[in-house]
């Protein structure tokens, strides 16, 4: 999905190829080329920086979290005095 988007931009920019003004000839040509570079990179790092933090599961916010609670929330999940 992320390399179908990129295709397509760079295809849009690459259009500009088209004009035949020289500017804009060469940044169609730069911005073109620089996202079919770096778009399958950042996709393959962004995908697995992204898959630890819970990005893919059905909660709806992304949170990075660890095995084992911190002292605070420890305290916090303990309750505070009498209940009875």
């Amino acid at each position: 999905m992320i390399s179908a988007a990129a295709i397509i931009l760079a295809g849009t920019f690459g259009s500009l190829m088209l004009t035949g003004i020289a500017q804009l000839t060469e940044l169609g040509f730069g911005v073109g080329v620089g996202i079919l570079i770096t778009a399958p990179v950042l996709a393959i790092r962004l995908v697995q920086a992204c898959l630890p933090c819970g990005a893919g599961t059905s909660g709806g916010r992304a949170r990075c979290t660890t095995t084992e609670a911190s002292a605070e929330d420890r305290e916090a999940s303990q309750p505070v005095g009498n209940t009875s």
